[in-house]
C-alpha cells in the first residue's frame, strides 16, 4: 500500500509524564488496545475512545538475543524540497530504537536513506518532537548522513484507516515516542506498566499486519 493512503497528518503537543496507570475507562489518545503476536512482539495502539476507534498510531516492543528492551514503529521518513517548500515521503520501513542505537530499516524506497547509528552519534538532546502539523520524531545527529546530506533525520509513523482519521489527543503517543530517544529507561517503564494495566483489562485486539514488526528484523534480534 502506498504511503499516501496510510501517511496521516496530525497534530503534536507538549510533553507531559507517565501516570502511575490506566484503567479500562482510558481516554482518547491513550493507549486503548494492546497486540501480542505468535513470535516476539507486543504492540500497543493508541487511539480515541469511541469516536473513530479504529484510527490508531501504533508502538512496539520486543526484547532482543542480546536481552535489551527493542522499540519499533513503522514510519515514512520525511524530505523537504526548499526551507518553505512541499514535504515529501519517498522512503517507508521501520525505525528502531534500543539502548545503545537508532536504526532505520528502508521497506520501500531508496535504500541508501537507511542507517544504524550508536547513541554517542546522537546530539545532547537526541530526539525532538515535530513543532508543526505532524505528529513525528527528529533524530538529531552529530553528523550529516551521505544520502540526505543533513544531520536532521525526520520520520511520521503511519496511523491505520484513511486521511480522514483524527486522533483528538496525540499527547500520549508523541510524548512516549520522543522518551524512547531521550529516556529510553523511561519510556520502557511507561510501556511495560500500559502493557501490564491493558492486559487485566483485557483490551487485546491484533494489530494490523502492516504495522506489526516483520518477525526476525531489528538490531540484536535472532
Amino acid at each position: 500500500m502506498r504511503i499516501k493512503t496510510l501517511l496521516m497528518i496530525i497534530a503534536v503537543t507538549l510533553f507531559f509524564p507517565a501516570t502511575a496507570e490506566i484503567s479500562w475507562a482510558q481516554k482518547d489518545g491513550e493507549a486503548q488496545t494492546l497486540s501480542v503476536d505468535n513470535t516476539h512482539w507486543t504492540t500497543l495502539k493508541f487511539a480515541n475512545k469511541k469516536d473513530k476507534p479504529e484510527c490508531g498510531l501504533f508502538i512496539s516492543h520486543s526484547i532482543t538475543g542480546r536481552h535489551e528492551d527493542l522499540f519499533a514503529v513503522r514510519v515514512a521518513h520525511m524530505h523537504q524540497r526548499a526551507l518553505f517548500g512541499k514535504f515529501k515521503f519517498p522512503e517507508d520501513g521501520w525505525l528502531y530504537i534500543t539502548p545503545s542505537r537508532i536504526s532505520f530499516v528502508v521497506a520501500q524506497g531508496d535504500t541508501a536513506h537507511a542507517f544504524d547509528v550508536p547513541r554517542t552519534d546522537l546530539e545532547k538532546k537526541g530526539g525532538t518532537r515535530f513543532r508543526m502539523y505532524f505528529v513525528g520524531i527528529q533524530i538529531n545527529l552529530k553528523e550529516r548522513l551521505p544520502a540526505s546530506d543533513s544531520r536532521e533525520q525526520k520520520f511520521v509513523p503511519f496511523m491505520t484507516k484513511d486521511r480522514k482519521c483524527q486522533i483528538k489527543n496525540q499527547k500520549p503517543y508523541s510524548q512516549l515516542l520522543e522518551r524512547t530517544i531521550n529516556d529510553f529507561e523511561g519510556a520502557v517503564a511507561e510501556y511495560k506498566q500500559l502493557v501490564d494495566s491493558l492486559k487485566q483489562a483485557g483490551k487485546i485486539q491484533q494489530a494490523p499486519a502492516i504495522l506489526s514488526p516483520p518477525t526476525g528484523v531489528g538490531p540484536g534480534l535472532p
